[in-house]
Order: structure tokens, then sequence, then C-alpha cells
């Protein structure tokens, strides 16, 4: 059984790509629903998915423990979700996995330690995360896929296997005030990604060939203020990449 549920539907969804398995069972067309921990906090453990929201809009997750399951908490068609102050972590899969969901607010979490990215966010817009950490996980700290008008402001993202925050044919979106620090690729990757805000971040000490931030086939950027220092192979690197703006960084130590 799933952690949280809503009503009995069963459905079963291959994600592409990088997420290699399936998923059962989800809490299907409730609306307004609130996961709220009381003092001694909820605490979601298992094998599958802890909190999976599907069609359900209008929902507050907070201050839940979830962990050790395959994802952690899931949205699929779902909007305006508030996730605030969760612990996710130690999953095998997903800390967080957001797709085709859009206005969420995600502020204030931890997604730590999870195998795949602690958060992925797939074919959804307009969303804001801002204060979470994501750190320790295997693969990304945050991943942005096909996804646009996203604010992703003051995260941490370092310390993960790959990259700390990676976009895909992710244009539009802000990225400021990130910690994405000693990971083990870029601290930041854009590919064929285009017209986004690099803003004030910290991406130094990262091991990844083309430095601190890195753009492949990624152009109209705005790169502004960032601090891209002692990075095993450069500061900011460029890849067919054209048309951008870069100003006020600081790049030492490469």
């Amino acid at each position: 059984m799933d952690g949280v549920w809503g009503m009995n539907h069963l459905k079963t969804s291959l994600l592409a790509l990088s997420l290699s398995f399936f998923l059962t069972q989800v809490v299907y067309g409730t609306l307004d629903i609130k996961f709220e921990a009381n003092e001694s906090k909820e605490y979601i453990k298992n094998d599958r998915i802890g909190i999976y929201l599907n069609q359900s809009d209008n929902n507050s997750i907070m201050g839940n423990f979830v962990i050790g399951n395959r994802i952690g908490i899931y949205l699929l068609k779902s909007n305006s979700s508030n996730l605030t102050g969760n612990l996710v972590g130690n999953n095998v899969g997903y800390g967080l996995f957001v797709e085709r969901s859009n206005y969420s607010t995600i502020v204030g979490n931890s997604f730590n330690n999870n195998s795949y990215s602690g958060i992925s966010i797939w074919d959804s817009h307009n969303n804001i995360l801002i204060f979470n950490k994501a750190s320790g996980n295997s693969d990304n700290g945050i991943s942005i896929w096909e996804s646009d008008k996203n604010n992703l402001s003051n995260n941490d993202a370092s310390n993960n296997g790959y990259w700390g925050i990676y976009l895909f044919k992710a244009n539009n979106n802000l990225i400021s005030g990130n910690n994405i620090s000693y990971n083990g690729e870029n601290g930041l990757i854009l590919l064929d990604s285009g017209g986004n805000a690099i803003q004030g971040n910290n991406a130094s000490f990262n091991l990844g060939i083309c430095g601190g931030i890195c753009f492949y086939n990624s152009s109209m950027n705005n790169i502004t203020g960032n601090n891209a220092n002692g990075n095993n192979y450069g500061g900011i690197g460029f890849h067919q990449s054209d048309y951008s703006i870069l100003a006020g960084n600081n790049i030492t130590n490469v």
C-alpha cells in the first residue's frame, strides 16, 4: 500500500528517460486535502510511494517525514499544491517528482539522500521552489525537464552525485541565489534551454567538465552576479550557445 491514499483507483504510469520502474496506486480526483503533521510528525515509510496525488488540486502537504519509499512525494496533474516543511529522504527513486502540475509552491523542504534526483520537475510550469535543500542525492539535486517559467531561488543543491541543478528544454526560468557547489558534475547545466535568468548563484568547487555553470545548445540566457570559483574545469562554459549576456560574475581560482 502507498503511504497516503484518497480513493482506491489503480493506475500504472511509466515515466520516460531516467525513471525506470512502474508506479501503481494513486490518490485520484480528490480536492482540498491537507496532509499536516501533529506534534509527533506523520511518518510514512514503505516500499512504494509516500504521498501520491493525481488530478488533485489545492492541497497542502506540510510537516511530514517521508522516508525509504520508491518516490517520496509524487504530484501528477495536480495544480496549486503547497508543500512546506517536509523531510523527504533515503528513497530508492526520487524525493519529489512533479509531472504536468502547475502553480505549486514548494518551500522549506528537505529532499536529501535519494537514489535519483532530490527534486524532479517534468512538463510543469509556473511553480515556485524556494529555500529547499536537495543535497546528498545520488543523481541530481534538482532536475527541470521541459518546464517553463518556474522560480528556483535560495535552494541548497550541493554535494550531489551529478549536477546541482539540471535543465533540459526548460525556458524562461529564474535560477537565483542557489548554492550549487561541491557536486560531482557541474553546479548548473542547461541543455537546449533558453531565456533563463541565472542570477546570484554560488557554483563553486564542482568537478564536471565545462565548469561551475555550463551551457550546451542553450542561447539567449542572462547570467549575472554568480560565483563560479574553484571548479575543476573552469568557471562558466558554453558549447554551441549564442546571444547570452554575462555580467558581474566572480570567477577565480580556475
